[in-house]
This record gives C-alpha cells, sequence and structure tokens, in this order.
C-alpha cells in the first residue's frame, strides 16, 4: 500500500466517482481521505456514511469539505499523503499535478476534456442527430459542450435536422423521465455557457436556435439552457478552445478529410472523439490519426465516450495505480545441517 490517499472529486458524477476511487484506494490496502465538491457535499457524505456502515474500520476513510483553495490545496500539499487522486477540470487537474511534481508524490489525475463529433462526408445524418441530442440528455449531466467536425457536403445535409431536432428538445427536472435536457450545476456554470455563446457570435458563429436561459415553466427554479446549436465555427475560436459545460453543439466545418481530422485534434485534444461514417474503413483511416484517447466508430448510444482523459486509459490497472510495486534482491544464507544429520552438498552458483 502507499499509505494515505487524498480523493479529490468534482461535482460531476458526484456518485460513481468517488465511489470508485475510494474503493480502489482501499481495496489496495490504503487509507482515504474525500474532499468532494462544494456544490456536492451530501452526497458525499452519505456515501462515507453508508461506507462505514457496511464496515469499514474507523479512520481508514474520511470526509473534509471545503473549497479546494482552503482545503483542496493544503490536502495536496500534505506531507503524510502518498498519493492524490483527482477528478475535475483540467485546469485545477493541471495545477493538482504541478505541486504533487514540487512534492515528489504520487498522482492519479482525471481532467476533463473537450468532446468532439467527426462527421465524415458519407455519415447518415439521423446517427449524427441521435449523438447530438443524446449527448443532452440526462445521462450527459456536466458533460463539456460537443464540438461537431464535418467534412464536405456532411455539414449542410446535417445542419437543417439538426436545427429541428435540438429545437423540439425541452429542459426540465433531470428527475422526470418526460426530461430531455437537465439544469446546471448552479449559476455560476450558467453565465459562464451564455458569455461563451455570445463570444462566439462575436467571433463570428452563427446562432442557429437556442442561446437563452430558460425561465419558464418548470425552469423558474434551477439554472437552465435552452439547448443551442452554433454554426460555422472556427478551431481558434474561445469556445472550441476552452473548457465549457452545457446543452451546446457547435459545428466546425472542413472540406477535406485532412481538414476534418486536424480540426477534431485541435478541438478535442486527448479526450473523447466519436466518428460517424458509413465506410468503416475509411473511418478507421482517420482513427488512426486522432490523438483522442478514447475513440468510437458509429456508437453513439447516450455516453458518446470518455469524456475524461487521465485517467481512462488506466481504469483496467487501477488498483495497481493506488499500490506501491517494489523489486526486493535476496541472498539468505543456507539453514545449518541438523544436528546428527548429512548435509546437502552446495549446489553451484549460476
Amino acid at each position: 500500500p502507499i499509505g494515505v490517499v487524498a480523493v479529490i472529486t468534482s461535482w460531476c458524477f458526484p456518485l460513481a466517482v468517488p465511489v470508485g476511487l475510494v474503493a480502489a484506494a482501499l481495496a489496495a490496502g490504503n487509507t482515504a481521505v474525500l474532499k468532494p465538491s462544494e456544490e456536492t457535499p451530501l452526497l458525499a457524505a452519505r456515501v462515507v456514511e453508508l461506507l462505514l456502515q457496511a464496515g469499514v474500520p474507523p479512520g481508514v476513510l474520511s470526509l473534509v469539505h471545503g473549497t479546494g483553495e482552503e482545503v483542496g490545496a493544503p490536502l495536496v500539499r500534505h506531507p503524510e499523503v502518498g498519493l492524490v487522486a483527482f477528478s475535475g477540470s483540467a485546469d485545477v487537474a493541471r495545477e493538482v499535478g504541478i505541486a504533487c511534481a514540487a512534492e515528489q508524490k504520487r498522482a492519479l489525475i482525471d481532467a476533463q476534456g473537450r468532446e468532439a463529433l467527426l462527421v465524415l462526408e458519407d455519415a447518415d445524418p439521423e446517427l449524427v442527430v441521435t449523438a447530438v441530442t443524446e449527448s443532452f440528455g440526462p445521462r450527459a449531466r456536466g458533460r463539456p459542450v460537443l464540438h461537431v467536425v464535418t467534412q464536405g457536403r456532411a455539414g449542410r445535409e446535417v445542419q437543417a435536422r439538426l436545427v429541428e431536432a435540438v429545437a423540439a428538445l425541452r429542459p426540465g427536472d433531470g428527475l422526470q423521465p418526460e426530461t430531455t435536457v437537465p439544469p446546471l450545476i448552479n449559476d455560476r456554470h450558467l453565465k459562464r455557457l451564455q458569455a461563451y455563446v455570445r463570444v462566439a457570435v462575436k467571433e463570428g458563429a452563427k446562432l442557429l436556435c437556442g442561446g437563452e436561459v430558460c425561465r419558464e415553466g418548470d425552469c423558474r427554479r434551477g439554472f437552465f439552457y435552452t439547448p443551442t446549436v452554433l454554426a460555422d465555427l472556427r478551431a481558434d475560436m474561445r469556445v472550441a478552445q476552452d473548457q465549457v459545460a452545457g446543452p451546446l453543439a457547435a459545428l466546425l466545418p472542413t472540406d477535406r478529410l485532412d481538414d476534418a481530422v486536424a480540426a477534431t485534434n485541435q478541438v478535442a485534444t486527448g479526450s473523447a472523439v466519436t466518428i460517424c461514417g458509413r465506410d468503416v474503413g475509411r473511418a478507421l483511416h482517420a482513427a488512426a490519426r486522432l490523438r483522442a484517447d478514447t475513440l468510437r466508430i458509429n456508437v453513439v448510444s447516450g455516453d458518446l465516450g470518455d469524456w475524461q482523459q487521465g485517467l481512462g486509459a488506466d481504469r483496467p490497472r487501477l488498483l495497481d495505480r493506488f499500490s506501491r510495486w517494489r523489486a526486493l534482491a535476496l541472498d539468505a544464507p543456507r539453514p545449518a545441517a541438523p544436528e546428527g544429520g548429512r548435509r546437502e552438498p552446495e549446489r553451484p552458483r549460476a
């Protein structure tokens, strides 16, 4: 075991991520200190309560609350912490990685990345529409903006159908089965998304639908944003380069396959990419040139892909990451012969 593991998680997937990281840390024989997001403290408290009731010994799992500056940063720098398991935004992940490197301690970084949908020229438009609309759904809470990179005529074919489908989506209570778009986590994220949409329009993008805060009906209480589609995006626009979450699809048109692959690598570096195209061989050729950690071809059900980078590739070896591997060299003396017995002849050493 490593010893003390600090588990610091975000508000996105506030049950699955803390449970998975804490379980792996404890299974490897460590003790753990969980610091959840200040946005979701009650759920984390209930998780720890249930684990203690299930038999986790007192003192093996601790829970601390507070902001990143007040609690998270000191926890990362604490000399007794041997490993920091972090899941959250790319900006904070970078700071955690730098701090761990300075302290020469281990880090397990799970940073939110930008997600892209690469639409090849021969893609099925209905499949693309399904991919985008499901990325807005209740299962996609906290998911980043979806960048839709289109090649050639696919952009024109997809755009009209996509606007019609997205305009029919309705925000609402995420616990209700009829809701197609859940709320954002808080007012700060709502204002951030709205600001990025406005900046994109000023930079030359076209607003095809949405682009407004929703305050009607069930949305009067909460932080709801109308499902939005932006067209004529460029890879150098701020909304394509920064970390933004919310129900927004940004269409980035290209002419050639080389341009489409290059644009996808610009907006989804190290994250997840889904490729839509009828010619699987051509799609595989494009996939080989992408830098994303997670790639899917024509798979668009509910979860487009692993939108997290850093931890995704390590999940099959997660217990190893929470363990300390050591090498032991031993040259033990041979035991003495029993009294009155015969000593075995010593074998020559290699």
